[in-house]
């Protein structure tokens, strides 16, 4: 009897300190199933045990790796144009309000370039659209390869129009590196396979300086006048200001 009441308590031992490892190990899975469920993914799944429950929580592990991957996937996209892989308007729109407010903050320049491809119209209907895309792309690549600090951003504003957000930049900064890619995109023709097409880009530089204070609204009326400032003046060119009261009459025609 006593030999068989020391076997029971043992049983007894091992099945509770099993029970309540199993019971630690699935609160532990648990945990980490709600942490994934509300789009938390930097926390490795891991359990410290040698059976089946091991196994699962490897399986969701890799399922919180695959989610997290599409997660950032699908942010990527969201924020992208699809054609030129620049940041799209939406991004733009978000980013702006955050430069703007960091800039009126800590008294930084700030200036913002409005591009626009000359007469796109036409070479989209003397070309094809194929040709017209090929051009985007082109301008695209090159605005990202001279706007490339890690607080630039670049976009497509829209159609044949770009934007660039040039954080820290001084207007006359600013006029320096645009005037170069100014040159470059004269410099690098198009072939659309019949003949060769010289494109040009008219630009428009809205800068914000201290104590000056604007909306992103504001701001943007201004670069957009004055990028057809250059277009009105014989396209190809640069036209730029910085913000004031005075000349905020631009944007108002």
């Amino acid at each position: 009897y006593t030999s068989v009441g020391l076997m029971i308590l043992f049983i007894a031992y091992i099945y509770t300190g099993l029970y309540s490892t199993m019971n630690l190990a699935i609160r532990s899975l648990m945990h980490s199933a709600r942490k994934v469920a509300t789009g938390e993914y930097d926390e490795p799944i891991n359990i410290h045990t040698k059976d089946e429950l091991s196994a699962v929580a490897a399986a969701m592990d890799m399922m919180r790796l695959s989610i997290q991957e599409r997660e950032e996937r699908l942010a990527i996209m969201s924020q992208t144009d699809s054609l030129t892989q620049l940041y799209n308007r939406q991004y733009f729109d978000e980013a702006l309000d955050v430069s703007l407010a960091n800039s009126l903050r800590h008294h930084t320049p700030f200036t913002l370039v409005m591009i626009d491809i000359d007469l796109f119209k036409s070479i989209n209907d003397t070309y094809g659209h194929q040709v017209g895309d090929d051009c985007l792309r082109l301008v695209a690549k090159l605005l990202q390869h001279q706007y490339q600090r890690k607080t630039d951003v670049v976009a497509r504003y829209g159609g044949e129009e770009f934007i660039a957000i040039l954080y820290g930049a001084t207007l006359e900064e600013a006029e320096v590196q645009t005037e170069a890619l100014r040159k470059t995109i004269e410099n690098c023709p198009i072939n659309s396979g019949e003949e060769v097409i010289h494109l040009t880009a008219s630009f428009g530089l809205a800068a914000l300086t201290s104590p000056n204070m604007c909306t992103s609204s504001e701001l943007i009326a201004l670069a957009d006048a004055l990028l057809y400032q250059s277009k009105n003046s014989g396209r190809n060119r640069l036209s730029s200001a910085s913000f004031s009261n005075d000349n905020s009459k631009i944007a108002n025609g």
